[in-house]
């Protein structure tokens, strides 16, 4: 977990801010008298301070207007949309009730029934809806082409004061009752001293994040010969409709990319208007996606494989034959960053036993899609949900009085963000942020009060008078009611088992040695060593040992995975796994992770070493085995 030091920076900030807010004369002597004078100047015209031009950012923007707060939107774009028009993601990842309905209803739905109500749309057409949408509110005011500096908290650093943006007529200061952050990336919480996990550390695959893509764009495509590829069975499973065409699998192992560090997979294809095809399926690895310098390079390499892509196009995909490149997107499709630490982090199980909260605001059921995090591996889906909802408390950072933020970048565990990441997800967690600012203010009282019935049942009946639709049948679990399932939920949350879209664990099936080796080499680099450091959150930290922690801890995690990678090479084979080898195999990881006392008690735990263990016996000893390591 991370501790951005948001708040020390705001103050440092408020100091080149002076001039800005009106203050003359020397400055004050401490920072009680600091605050105010900053705040002088700033402009107090709003109830509710959107950020971010996302489509999680229009929703929270019309819905808090519609609910009758005067709300601000600060765009850095030229126009709205975002990922969407920014980044011409045309291809809609949507969710269904088990009976076939929408499950992200109200502005989402308003949307998607502008730009079509099919699961591809016109970008340009999107730009013009949301445009439209906000033009509509009349207490809903624009601002675009504005970037986000810094945020200025109070005393405590749990209430933001106001925000400072920048324009081409210079700096400029808003106060902010409730704030939304509605960027891709939570940049205004983070900047507001909010904790927050990055990609995946919040089970111990440090570094790694899902791949980045750059959606290519294609003219000249001939759809009526695309739709007989499709359907001609060369590429596996495919499909596709006037306006859209998905699958293509075969494509991810035919095309062998020309640079490092990109890679293909099946293929997401949208139709606009005037024919060009927008295709969502080039991997793009190494990016970090909080430094622009990396997007941008990243942006370039997809740039510079694209014309690879098109020849290979030409010659093997029937359609492409007369193609061209078009018009490229200014941006990269990010599917994860920050995830921050809020009232309530939604996990994977919740999503996977599709629990319905008291205080849920919005739905899901999309796959939980873990995208690959390097070309030398191959994403995974962990399961299926049939329906599962977000609460409210996910909105809201840990003990932060009136800040939400909406879409990817909220409160969810990374696996569990493999589902609610998507669009239409976050267009719902950006109406209920809305609805949820109204009724704060109205109420007079601090966002981390939702947690009371009182408060979020007001959130929940404004959001059903704004056309949201809510659901209330529990589904159950996806996991299979048997004795060994709590040792595969164990496998599950450390990232080490995925059941597919059909939810197949096959708890009572055999393995093969490889898939044990695995599970073990990954899962100790995983809880070993532990991240936290002794010193952090004392008040006596200095940089030096902070320095001198993080080269242990770099030390100690290339021994583990040294030992990882002899463990693994030990079981790569593909005969199935014997009681005898489990225990041969297990006893050298102990010796090699110096802990003769787990060999006693795996002679007792296994003493009889004959026969197969099922697949359920292997997690259910593997996640002891974890615990024993972990103590």
């Amino acid at each position: 977990m991370r501790k951005n030091q948001g708040v020390l920076a705001g103050l440092l900030v408020l100091l080149l801010l002076l001039p800005f807010v009106g203050r003359s004369g020397p400055p004050p002597s401490d920072e009680e008298d600091l605050l105010p004078a900053l705040l002088e100047g700033a402009c107090a015209d709003y109830d509710v301070v959107v950020i971010g031009g996302e489509p999680e950012g229009v929703a929270a923007a019309v819905a808090a207007a519609r609910a009758g707060q005067h709300t601000l939107l600060l765009v850095a774009e030229p126009a709205l949309g975002g990922l969407f028009t920014f980044g011409m993601l045309n291809f809609l990842d949507l969710s269904f009730t088990p009976e076939g309905a929408l499950a992200n209803t109200g502005i989402f739905t308003e949307f998607y029934r502008q730009v079509g109500a099919s699961d591809a749309f016109d970008v340009e057409q999107a730009k013009q809806v949301f445009a439209a949408m906000v033009a509509d509110e009349p207490l809903l005011t624009l601002k675009l082409e504005r970037t986000f500096l810094a945020s200025i908290p109070d005393q405590s650093g749990n209430r933001v004061l106001a925000v400072v943006v920048q324009s081409d007529e210079g700096e400029e200061v808003y106060l902010t009752p409730i704030l939304i952050d509605a960027t891709a990336d939570a940049d205004v919480a983070a900047a507001s001293g909010v904790a927050y996990n990055l990609m995946r550390e919040d089970y111990g695959d440090y570094g790694a994040g899902m791949a980045v893509t750059l959606v290519l764009p294609f003219t000249n495509v001939d759809w009526e010969k695309l739709q007989a590829e499709a359907s001609s069975g060369r590429w596996g499973y495919a499909n596709s409709h006037s306006g859209a065409a998905w699958g293509f699998g075969r494509v991810a192992t035919a095309y062998v990319p020309q640079n490092e560090g990109v890679r293909m997979r099946g293929l997401n294809m949208g139709r606009q208007a005037d024919g060009t095809v927008l295709i969502n399926a080039l991997q793009i690895f190494g990016v970090d996606p909080l430094d622009p310098t990396s997007r941008q390079a990243g942006i370039d390499l997809g740039k510079a494989e694209a014309e690879h892509v098109l020849a290979w196009f030409r010659e093997n995909m029937g359609g492409f034959e007369q193609a061209e490149l078009g018009e490229f997107p200014t941006s990269l499709y990010v599917r994860e960053s920050r995830h921050i630490i809020g009232e309530y982090t939604l996990t994977v199980h919740d999503v996977l036993e599709n629990r319905i909260f008291p205080d849920a605001i919005a739905f899901g059921s999309y796959p939980i899609d873990v995208q690959a995090s390097s070309p030398v591996e191959l994403g995974f889906v962990v399961g299926k949900p049939k329906l599962y909802s977000i609460p409210l408390r996910c909105l809201i950072p840990a003990q932060h009085e009136n800040m939400l933020v909406v879409g990817k970048a909220a409160s969810y565990s990374s696996l569990a963000a493999g589902s609610a990441r998507v669009v239409p997800i976050g267009m719902s967690t950006g109406q209920a942020a809305g609805v949820a600012a109204s009724v704060a203010l109205r109420e007079g009282i601090d966002l981390t009060s939702m947690a009371e019935a009182e408060y979020y049942q007001m959130v929940q009946a404004e959001l059903k008078q704004q056309g949201v639709r809510f659901f209330s049948t529990n589904y159950g679990s996806i996991y299979p009611q048997q004795v060994d399932t709590p040792g595969l939920k164990r496998m599950i949350e450390l990232g080490l088992l995925a059941g597919g879209y059909g939810n197949a664990f096959s708890l009572n099936t055999t393995l093969r040695e490889r898939d044990f080796v695995g599970i073990a080499a990954t899962g100790i680099q995983r809880i070993l060593p532990k991240a936290s450091s002794p010193v952090v959150g004392e008040e006596e930290v200095t940089d030096e040992d902070l320095g001198q922690h993080m080269i242990a801890l770099q030390e100690e995690r290339a021994r583990i995975k040294a030992i990882a990678s002899r463990v693994y090479a030990a079981g790569f084979n593909k005969r199935t796994l014997e009681y005898a080898r489990l225990q041969e195999l297990l006893a050298m990881l102990f010796t090699e992770l110096e802990r003769p006392d787990l060999i006693d008690w795996l002679d007792v735990k296994i003493n009889e070493p004959v026969g197969r263990p099922t697949r359920g016996q292997v997690y259910t000893l593997m996640a002891e085995v974890f615990d024993r390591l972990q103590e």
